[in-house]
């Protein structure tokens, strides 16, 4: 039997992987995309974090669907049947003397009921909606007994063991021909301007996606950057009638622009130079193959903004040499990439906020609050981050006042900030 399981702890994981192994179950832990559904014909997946999208996807498939948890999803509905656990250390004490518990028992953990669990999701035993493992007062103490003692037996007939768990990189094969949207806002600094599109234009065009880019003008009053920009070939350029910040701009974009599978914002001073892998498409791979990741931000070279050593850490996961932060705090836009029904799913970037001031750390925010997802770097996939030119000083300064004067503030729903026209209007 397959089972695909979404969980976002590393040591439930490591429970799911031990009770699904022994009992010679063919496992793919953590896969969070739609084609892995198609790719391994899997016949159960367990949900121990809402994910919305795979939940409904996995249904349509017909496969049968549980959430695992220690509190009600959302969306009850999806689910063929819902197994909740809480308090259990309230439940073991009136099973056990505490002295006969191993050391190493935790008792907030899972593992007492992990085999009559796996029994009942393997069996399509019928929850009758929401069932509580535990916190209930009518659990007796041989029921407890009998799920520690409960374990699964191996059918040697019905698989074989295999490891499909694909980790490295070198496994994995991204969604081919997927569409990519690349979303860049223009203001002024004509010359960084045309170095970034052409640059992004070019690596565009060598991707193994297809890739569209939409350049959103806001308003720049310069008239070598609307004739150049008129002019410009490979890219779709809209121009609007007046300033409305970079987060407006991507937004408005978003809606004009072609459904797509993948969403890229890039800003119009970020380069690309010729590195070992395709940046757009290693960011991709990095999306869809590492742990429950919502946002992937490119690495950046000379002026770079990820706060490494200062709340950022490198590691390195399925192969992939990532930055991250557990609460997403230090990671800097530039150039990000997200999943389009993600972002769809968060509103991509705050409307009316504040100009210039805070977009990217509102989005990566959100990411983690709204859909509970990752946000990494790609190491080994950068864009040149130039250092701020003497004529960008003033714009520089008054930016640094924007975030003096917002501090961490400006993810709060409520706060709109002061910013209602931009530095050069």
């Amino acid at each position: 039997m397959k089972w695909l399981v979404y969980c976002p702890d590393e040591y439930y994981r490591q429970l799911w992987d031990y009770y699904l192994r022994k009992s010679n179950n063919l496992i793919c832990l953590f896969a969070s995309s739609f084609q892995d559904l198609d790719r391994f014909e899997f016949e159960r997946l367990v949900c121990c974090q809402e994910n919305k999208y795979l939940a409904q996807e996995a249904k349509e498939k017909g496969i049968i669907t549980y959430f695992v948890g220690q509190a009600e999803p959302k969306n009850k509905d999806i689910y063929h049947g819902i197994y909740l656990f809480n308090n259990l250390k309230n439940i073991i004490d009136k099973a056990y003397d505490i002295k006969t518990i191993p050391e190493t028992f935790s008792a907030t953990n899972m593992a007492f009921f992990m085999p009559w669990l796996i029994k009942k999701i393997k069996n399509k035993d019928s929850t009758e909606g929401i069932c509580w493992v535990a916190d209930k007062e009518n659990y007796l103490a041989a029921d407890i007994k009998e799920y520690y003692a409960l374990d699964i037996k191996s059918n040697e007939a019905e698989t074989k063991e295999i490891n499909i768990r694909l980790n490295g990189a070198q496994n994995f094969k991204s969604k081919a021909s997927a569409k990519i949207n690349i979303y860049l806002p223009t203001y002024y600094r004509l010359e960084k301007t045309k170095k970034s599109i052409l640059s992004i234009i070019e690596t565009g065009k060598k991707s193994k996606h297809d890739v569209k880019i939409y350049i959103g003008d806001n308003n720049t009053k310069l008239a070598d950057m609307k004739s150049w920009l008129r002019n410009l070939e490979g890219a779709e350029v809209y121009f609007h009638p007046e300033n409305v910040g970079k987060a407006n701009i991507v937004n408005l974009l978003h809606k004009k622009a072609r459904i797509c599978d993948y969403i890229f914002s890039i800003d119009s001073d970020m380069v690309v130079e010729s590195q070992p892998y395709h940046p757009f498409d290693r960011m991709i791979d990095i999306l869809e193959r590492c742990d429950n990741t919502g946002l992937v931000s490119s690495n950046q070279k000379d002026c770079n903004q990820h706060w490494f050593g200062r709340g950022v850490e490198q590691s390195n996961e399925r192969g992939f040499p990532i930055g991250f932060s557990p609460n997403g705090v230090g990671i800097a836009g530039g150039c990000i990439v997200m999943r389009t029904h993600d972002w769809d799913e968060i509103g991509g970037y705050k409307e009316n906020h504040d100009i210039y001031t805070g977009d990217d750390g509102i989005l990566t925010y959100n990411v983690i609050r709204l859909l509970g997802k990752k946000i990494l770097v790609s190491l080994d996939a950068y864009l040149v981050h130039p250092m701020p030119g003497e004529e960008e000083r003033g714009y520089t300064e008054w930016k640094s006042k924007s975030w003096q004067r917002d501090q961490l503030n400006f993810i709060k729903d409520n706060y709109t900030g002061s910013n209602k026209k931009g530095y050069y209007d």
